[in-house]
């Protein structure tokens, strides 16, 4: 059985073997059973992503988002032309076991795409405390936070054009990516 050495629902410290989490209260063995099914060791695979001009981190509007199995990276885009998910179906329903995402061919082809983009931010799945997503009001936007276990927290705004289909892609997307860590706001 694959061991934990975080806490996935508060980031403290965990020994091997803990079956609930000294912090939090958090439930491990249960984390790591879904991680064991959802997870192949050492291979990475893209879940999804969305480029639109209604998401937006800093000044610039026109984002990209991109989850692997291992990790979600940031791209500025105002063309969001790095990969191509509404073509490749990307914003249609999340696949419902890992092992249909595997045998999508494109899957390679979109990680090496992935790994020449210029990259504005690259968070790793373990690294990950909490994703916190606020869907954005009728005038107010929304949110996207991803707080790390160093404290540092990249926030990427859901401007209130984002369609609805688009805000639910999001968050199945990030369900798939780390349930245990999801929080809808």
């Amino acid at each position: 059985m694959a061991e934990l050495k975080f806490c996935p629902n508060c980031g403290h410290p965990v020994e091997p073997g803990d079956k609930y989490c000294a912090n939090c209260g958090y439930h491990l063995e249960e984390a790591i059973t879904r991680r064991e099914i959802t997870e192949t060791p050492g291979e990475e695979y893209v879940i999804g992503g969305i480029s639109s001009g209604d998401l937006r981190r800093g000044l610039l509007a026109g984002y990209s988002l991109y989850v692997t199995n291992m990790r979600v990276v940031g791209v500025k885009s105002k063309k969001a032309a790095l990969l191509d998910f509404v073509k490749s179906g990307g914003l249609g329903a999340i696949p419902a076991t890992v092992a249909e995402i595997k045998k999508d061919p494109n899957r390679e082809k979109l990680l090496r795409e992935l790994e020449k983009a210029k990259k504005d931010f690259e968070l790793y799945k373990d690294n990950i405390v909490s994703i916190e997503i606020k869907k954005p009001g009728f005038i107010k936007a929304g949110h996207i936070i991803f707080r790390t276990r160093s404290g540092e927290e990249v926030k990427i705004q859901l401007l209130s054009s984002l369609g609805d289909r688009e805000y639910k892609y999001l968050v199945e997307l990030l369900k798939h990516f780390k349930p245990e860590s999801l929080l809808l706001a």
